[in-house]
């Protein structure tokens, strides 16, 4: 096969693909506004998973599998001296927790690569409340919980939704009263959601 079409120069178009770069600006954003509707009373946090959070049988899983990428990737670079280029398309986890003085909750997590689609692990009552309208905004699967979100305006989607959540307005109502506010959510206002 002697065609003259190069084939590499369809795979140089980077806009093919929708980054995830906004995806953290985004939900930071959402963090925020929760504890600037609530006076500061509830507050939420989008962060990177740490170890710690890990719990369970899941976290021995973890270190194995670190400990094998460790070893394929130390391996790899005693054979020449490159750095290995999958460490430029790793995923990351990150968590939204609202929380108040004295407690936390988890909203959900999120598997987030460099590109989309990214996957959102969503707490097992809030995800109950939505599960009819989280098609909508990407692929779901029912028995973990989880939304597969295609593109940023997927995830906006998606937020939207579990924030109509009755577990979710029940908890972050909660929060504010063991912190002595006096309001409840209006939805008139949407005060604690937006």
């Amino acid at each position: 096969m002697t065609d003259s079409t190069n084939l590499w120069t369809g795979l140089l178009n980077d806009e093919l693909y929708e980054r995830t770069n906004e995806v953290g600006v985004f939900l930071t954003k959402m963090a925020a506004d929760l504890g600037e509707a609530t006076d500061g009373a509830v507050r939420a946090a989008y962060h990177k998973q740490s170890e710690e959070d890990l719990a369970g049988a899941l976290f021995p899983i973890f270190q194995e599998a670190q400990k094998l990428q460790e070893t394929v990737s130390v391996t790899h670079l005693q054979q020449d001296s490159h750095i290995d280029a999958n460490n430029l398309y790793k995923s990351h986890t990150y968590v939204f927790d609202i929380q108040n003085e004295t407690y936390s909750f988890q909203l959900f997590l999120l598997v987030v690569p460099p590109v989309f689609p990214i996957a959102m692990t969503v707490d097992e009552g809030v995800y109950r409340d939505t599960a009819h309208l989280l098609n909508s905004c990407g692929t779901v699967d029912d028995e973990k919980f989880s939304v597969e979100i295609t593109s940023q305006e997927g995830l906006v989607e998606c937020f939207d939704i579990l924030l109509k959540s009755k577990k979710l307005r029940y908890l972050v109502n909660s929060l504010c009263k063991e912190q002595g506010q006096s309001y409840l959510y209006d939805e008139s206002t949407e005060k604690a959601f937006r």
